[in-house]
């Protein structure tokens, strides 16, 4: 298990959709503090969470299942901040260097705009806070593959491998030892 990068995590806060949250658009009137109809039902931030943090899985899980993706408090990722490049990139881990990295998704203090999909924030690495919190993401492999050799005597298994062996002399021709 480890911290998703910036990008998964975008990527599972946006649940397929392309709007800011997975609810839709906040819109420009949401810029400062006011409330927001679409990120109430989704959401803990500013408008709504009496000033702390609020317990987990109370609001709307996205199309994936995935709740509190947006608000309540910020999630580290794996990449070290940095600004982002002018060339588009897949799932950039930003810079090697730096003490930073990104928290996304907004948190309990955070004014609706502050809580879109896109957002990111540069948190020190050494920070704790009620503000801040953190999601696991957990990498598998291809699935394992199980060989198939049907009614096949000799030849390819599927998987890399060999369903038999023909005895000296005889080669495997379509399945069968001729």
């Amino acid at each position: 298990y480890r911290l998703p990068t910036e990008a998964e995590w975008e990527y599972a806060a946006r649940a397929g959709t392309t709007t800011a949250t997975y609810n839709g658009d906040i819109g420009d009137s949401a810029q400062c503090s006011s409330a927001s109809s679409v990120l109430e039902p989704i959401a803990w931030y500013k408008e709504n969470s009496d000033s702390n943090t609020e317990k987990v899985a109370l609001k709307e899980a996205n199309a994936w299942g995935l709740q509190d993706m947006l608000g309540n408090v910020r999630e580290w990722s794996w990449d070290i901040y940095a600004a982002y490049g002018a060339a588009a990139s897949d799932d950039p881990l930003g810079g090697l260097t730096q003490t930073k990295r990104v928290a996304r998704g907004g948190g309990w203090d955070s004014t609706a705009r502050n809580c879109r999909a896109a957002n990111r924030y540069e948190q020190a690495l050494g920070d704790s806070s009620d503000r801040l919190g953190f999601r696991l993401a957990r990498t598998i492999g291809p699935p394992p593959c199980t060989p198939d050799c049907g009614a096949s005597s000799c030849g390819d298994d599927g998987c890399g491998g060999v369903c038999g062996e023909c005895v000296m002399g005889q080669t495997c021709a379509e399945g069968a030892c001729v």
